[in-house]
């Protein structure tokens, strides 16, 4: 689980955060973005069956934005090829009522 940026007081209460990733340059083959249907319970580190839960394989091109609740357990994918994979990920959290706190 990539709980980046958020504070334990953030994650104790469960405040929403999403995460948003954005394509500029995809590799040449694989590196798409596989996300299971199973969310952060208190452990870095899935469990055999998180990792059997259902999931899903998203491909995306330059140009795509996948947005995904922080809490979900996400994977990049092995990639290769000549070129260069170049992201933006970003993070965003509702830090109080209304007020969101983003980082890169």
């Amino acid at each position: 689980f990539d709980m980046e940026g958020l504070v334990a007081d953030h994650i104790a209460r469960r405040r929403p955060a999403i995460t948003i990733v954005a394509m500029f340059q995809p590799p040449e083959h694989g590196g798409g973005l596989k996300v299971w249907d199973t969310t952060y319970d208190g452990h870095d580190h899935p469990t055999d069956a998180e990792l059997a839960a259902p999931s899903e394989v998203f491909e995306y091109g330059a140009g795509d934005v996948i947005v995904i609740d922080s809490y979900r357990l996400h994977q990049i994918q092995p990639f290769g090829g000549e070129r260069e994979r170049i992201s933006a990920t970003v993070h965003d959290a509702e830090v109080d009522p209304g007020l969101w706190e983003t980082w890169f």
